[in-house]
C-alpha cells in the first residue's frame, strides 16, 4: 500500500475549511490533527483512513508497486486451501489488512 498517496490526501482533506462538518467530529479534533500534522507527532494510518472515508475518498485509488505485488503473491501462494475457496476478493482484502496493520505497526514504532 502506498502510504504517501493516503498522507497527502489526508493532509488535504485536513486543510480544508470546516472540513469537521463532514467528518461528523468537532472542530478541536481537526485542529489538534492539523497541530499533530505540522509538529511531525504522528498519526496512525488506520485513523487517517478512517477519516477519508468519512470524506468520501475511496482506497481504490491506491497504485501498488512490483514489491506490492510480488507480496500479494507470495501471500496468495501460502494461503490455505480455506481461504482460496473463498475467491480472489478475499484474498486481496485479508492481504490489504496485513499491510495496513503492518504499516499502522511500524510507524507507531517510530
Amino acid at each position: 500500500m502506498n502510504t504517501d498517496v493516503i498522507h497527502t490526501a489526508f493532509e488535504t482533506l485536513i486543510a480544508e475549511r470546516a472540513v469537521h462538518t463532514k467528518l461528523g467530529i468537532s472542530s478541536d479534533a481537526v485542529r489538534s490533527l492539523r497541530a499533530k500534522l505540522k509538529d511531525g507527532r504522528g498519526i496512525t494510518t488506520d485513523r487517517k483512513l478512517e477519516l477519508l472515508q468519512k470524506s468520501g475518498w475511496r482506497q481504490d485509488d491506491h497504485q501498488y508497486n512490483r514489491q506490492d505485488l510480488v507480496s500479494l503473491a507470495k501471500f496468495i501462494l501460502k494461503s490455505s486451501a480455506a481461504a482460496k475457496e473463498h475467491g480472489a476478493q478475499y484474498l486481496v482484502d485479508k492481504w490489504t489488512k496485513s499491510q495496513t496493520a503492518g504499516a499502522v505497526h511500524t510507524r507507531s514504532g517510530q
